[in-house]
C-alpha cells in the first residue's frame, strides 16, 4: 500500500466516521424538538419529522461544506448535489448511517456470522484431521504430535 492509498483510506475512514458522529449529534438535537410537548400536540406531526430532519441536515452540511460524495469519490470539489445527498443520508438517522457504513466496510451482521461459521468449520476440519492422524498412527498421540510439529517447522 503506497502513501496515496494510505491517505485515501484515512480520508475515507475519517469521512465515514464524521458522517456517523454527525448523524448521532443531529438525531439527538432533533429529539429535543420531536419529543417536546408542543410538537406532540401538532396533529399528524409524524409527517413533518422527515422534512424537518432533512432541512436541519442540509443546513449543517451546507454550513460546514460537508459533501460525502466529494470526500469519497474525489471529484473537482464540493457540489450542491453532493450536499443534498449527504443531507438525505444524515436525515435518515443514525441507524441508517451506521448500516450504510457497515455495508461499506463489510461489518454487517451477515459478514460477522459468516466469519464465525468459517472459523467453526476450520476448527472442525482441524479436529477431524488430528483424529485421522491418530487413527493412522494407531492411537499414538505422541507420534501424531511429533509429526505435526515437524510439518509446522519444515
Amino acid at each position: 500500500m503506497n502513501s496515496s492509498d494510505t491517505e485515501t483510506a484515512f480520508l475515507t475512514g475519517s469521512t465515514l466516521l464524521t458522517l456517523v458522529v454527525l448523524s448521532f449529534l443531529l438525531e439527538r438535537a432533533l429529539a429535543l424538538i420531536f419529543d417536546h410537548e408542543w410538537f406532540r400536540l401538532i396533529p399528524s406531526n409524524h409527517r413533518y419529522k422527515p422534512i424537518i430532519a432533512f432541512a436541519a441536515a442540509w443546513l449543517v452540511c451546507w454550513y460546514y461544506s460537508f459533501d460525502v460524495l466529494a470526500a469519497l469519490l474525489e471529484p473537482e470539489g464540493i457540489t450542491w448535489l453532493g450536499i443534498l445527498i449527504t443531507a438525505g443520508i444524515l436525515s435518515g438517522g443514525s441507524a441508517v448511517v451506521v448500516q450504510l457504513v457497515q455495508q461499506i466496510w463489510g461489518f454487517s451482521r451477515e459478514n460477522r456470522e459468516a466469519k464465525k461459521e468459517l472459523f467453526r468449520l476450520k476448527t472442525e476440519a482441524e479436529r477431524a484431521e488430528f483424529q485421522t492422524r491418530i487413527a493412522i498412527a494407531g492411537g499414538n498421540t505422541a507420534l501424531v504430535n511429533e509429526k505435526t510439529n515437524t510439518q509446522n517447522i519444515g
